[in-house]
């Protein structure tokens, strides 16, 4: 099994600070705390995608070589009459 880290709620902006009484140096700020947020984001996903295709192709290499051989009984015999 792989680690689990514990997902994190992101820190978000007071309502208040979100109104039309902002000033630019604020919105300015909160956008990029946003950004920096969504390149998080975007990394951790980054790194999960990449986990799951190598988990993936384990398992795919995994069952490759252990395909199960035809029975006997699935062959055709003919008996003489």
């Amino acid at each position: 099994m792989t680690k689990t880290t514990p997902i994190q709620k992101p820190s978000r902006v007071p309502r208040e600070k979100l109104g039309a009484k902002t000033t630019g140096a604020t919105q300015a700020d909160t956008c990029e705390l946003l950004v920096a947020e969504l390149r998080a984001r975007r990394e951790r996903l980054r790194d999960l995608l990449a986990m799951i295709q190598q988990e993936a192709g384990r398992d795919h290499a995994a069952r490759a070589h252990f395909r199960p051989r035809r029975k006997c009984s699935a062959t055709r015999h003919t008996t003489a009459a």
